[in-house]
């Protein structure tokens, strides 16, 4: 019952409980001697910057390993937080000798100010020259639909492509929106916004069509994913 009312009150997800480093500390409580006393704010802090900074060693030496890496993917996408503060986004993707393939998330960091075309290409440009990237080497730059995104990426005169995802959404997302009423005044019948459905055909129920219709969805995300 702690586990599930430590998920209440800290608004976890439901699924933290498999949480294999969560296990692990337990584990690890479990079998200590005595109170281990949790670290405080300050400490846990040093503690996962120092954890950073040795992630980020081993995987600039792995970026520099000759024969490592010699074309590769990205991805990037600039989202907000439930607080509107802006981060970007930017992700490696690639296949070894041996056909392993990897990826790693090179950067995600605050941007503040305008979202210019210019801008994001000078942010994107300026990691590629963080972590010694040729971008000779890039095979294609997977990015959001965003006009600001395709400009910077024309300007950089990269090859680029529109994540699956966001077409995706853009595609399915109207019909997914629930259905609202429209005010009219009295003596008017009120009329269905967002509802393309034909109230004549009679061979499929606006609730039959949504569910299969998030049925092919999930079915795209899974291909999306692979």
């Amino acid at each position: 019952m702690l586990i599930a009312f430590w998920t209440c009150t800290s608004l976890r997800p439901l699924a933290i409980c498999e949480d294999s480093s969560l296990q692990k500390i337990i584990a690890h409580a479990s079998s200590t001697e005595g109170s281990l006393p949790l670290p405080s704010r300050n400490l846990n802090r040093e503690n996962v910057m120092r954890i950073y900074d040795f992630a980020r060693t081993k995987l600039e030496e792995l970026l520099q390993t000759k024969g490592e890496v010699k074309f590769f993917s990205c991805t990037s996408d600039i989202w907000s937080s439930r607080t509107m503060e802006a981060f970007l986004a930017l992700t490696i993707h690639y296949l070894t000798d041996n056909f392993e393939m990897k990826k790693f998330v090179l950067k995600v960091d605050p941007v503040v100010g305008k979202h210019t075309a210019d801008f994001i290409r000078n942010v994107i440009k300026d990691a590629f020259e963080e972590w010694d990237l040729d971008v000779d080497n890039l095979s294609m730059m997977i990015r959001d639909s965003g006009s600001n995104m395709v400009k910077a990426c024309n300007d950089w005169e990269v090859p680029h492509f529109s994540c699956v995802g966001h077409s995706l959404h853009l595609v399915v997302g109207p019909l997914l929106v629930q259905k609202k009423k429209r005010a009219q005044p009295d003596n008017e019948e009120t009329e269905d916004v967002e509802d393309n459905f034909d109230d004549d055909d009679e061979s499929w129920s606006r609730s039959e069509v949504l569910e299969h219709v998030r049925n092919v969805v999930d079915d795209f995300r899974k291909a999306t994913k692979f």
